[in-house]
Formats: C-alpha cells, structure tokens, sequence
C-alpha cells in the first residue's frame, strides 16, 4: 500500500481473529489452494502482514509485496520473502523469479492511483496456466446509499492520504476484471459487524442476524448487500 516514512503498520492490525476477516481469508485460500502445490509461487501485491499465509497450503513459496516496511517485517517471521514497492512510483517485481504460479491482490486496488497499470503487470508475472484472486470492496451497498441520501457521503476519509482512490460497485468491478482476465468464479464477502467503520453502530443490532441470512442476501442481490466481491481469474486465451 502507497506508504512512505509511516511508521508501524499503518493500518494497524488487520487480522486480529476477527470472525469475519477470518472467513474473507478462508474464501481467499479456498479459491487459490485448488490450483497450487508444495514449490508453487504465490505473490501476495499488498500482502501487508501476511495474514493469508496460514490459511494457504504448506511448502509453497509466499512473494509478498507492500510499501510498509514494518508490515513486511511482520510477513518475514511468518516465512514470507519480502520486498518493498511504493506501487505509485515503482514497478512490482521481486529480484530471481520472473513467472508465478498464482497472484493474489486484495483490498489494495483501490488504493492505487492506476489499477490498468498493474493488472497489466500481473498478466505479465503470471504463468499462462496461473490463476490470480482479486478483491475489492463494495462501495455502493444499501448502507452506501443511505450515507449518501443522508448527505454524509459515500467515504468518511475522502481527503486522507492512503486511502481508497477509486469507489467502484460491483458490476463496475467485475467488467473491469472480465475486460483483462477470464472470470472463473466469483463469491462476496460480508461484514454486518460494521467493525472498522462508520457502520459499526448498526453492527450491534444486525448482529443478532445469522451469517447466513446475510450471505443469502450478499448473493441475491450483491450491489446492495455484498460488502466486497472476490473474483478468481486467469489469463485469456489468445487467438492464434
């Protein structure tokens, strides 16, 4: 993430056995385990901490890339190899390996001043039978909506640095996806906790709602009630 001179994991914690980040890091491993064995390579473009690693399986070599160092150092102890990369200035790569087996970018996007230019360089790192998981967050849920009726806006940090650049809704995600990758799967997140945002005060009464009333409604209808879309993705075949 586009961090320079912060100090000490800019954005704290992510994974502090948060049930529902849990079950966002088991759909992530899911949808990339199916695909990878003992010597694959995974890339992880914003890997911060490494929260993913335990969830993905063992023997495999774990590349992640972020611009916060203290992050990367917390990767390390977990087994990753890591590198810094400011991802606004700097091309990703990491020095020996050229090719990777699967690449993994989420939450991070949207951070970024220019998502075309690095999907373009993960066509690039990826091998021709690779897959890669991306996830964004919705950004126009009912709750969105309702922000923005009220006058309050569809994003409380609008003039932070590091935060969200681009606020796209879930069709707007997966044509841009669908426009540079073939789409295998695609499944939701949800988060009626609210924990970390501004909704949190209504995650005290949605809470009394089974997950899975709220997973029926994430997947009936996504763009009002999905928090965030996850989407797994291979190279296109190119005509010969």
């Amino acid at each position: 993430m586009p961090i320079r001179n912060k100090p000490n994991l800019y954005y704290g914690p992510t994974y502090t056995g948060d049930h529902y980040i849990q079950r966002r890091l088991k759909l992530y491993a899911n949808m990339v385990n199916p695909y990878i064995k003992s010597g694959s390579r995974i890339l992880d473009v914003g890997g911060y901490t490494g929260d993913l690693i335990p969830f993905v399986k063992k023997g495999v070599g774990y590349f992640i890339v972020d611009a916060d160092r203290p992050a990367l150092q917390v990767a390390r102890k977990k087994g990753a190899r890591v590198k810094q990369v400011f991802f606004d200035e700097e091309e990703i790569s990491f020095n020996g390996v050229k090719k990777f087996d699967a690449i993994i970018c989420t939450e991070t996007l949207e951070h970024l001043k220019d998502p075309k230019r690095h999907v373009d360089t993960f066509k690039a790192l990826l091998k021709e039978d690779g897959i890669l998981v991306i996830s964004m967050p919705n950004e126009n849920s009912i709750y969105h909506r309702i922000m923005v009726f009220l006058g309050f806006g569809v994003d409380s940090h609008i003039f932070e640095l590091y935060k969200h650049l681009h606020f796209p809704t879930v069709s707007q995600i997966l044509k841009f996806l669908g426009e540079n990758f073939e789409i295998i799967k695609v499944d939701y997140y949800i988060n009626p906790s609210g924990a970390g945002s501004r909704f949190s005060f209504l995650g005290k009464v949605f809470m009394f709602l089974p997950d899975d009333f709220w997973y029926f409604l994430a997947r009936f209808s996504p763009s009002l009630f999905a928090r965030g879309v996850v989407v797994l993705c291979k190279l296109k075949v190119q005509p010969k």
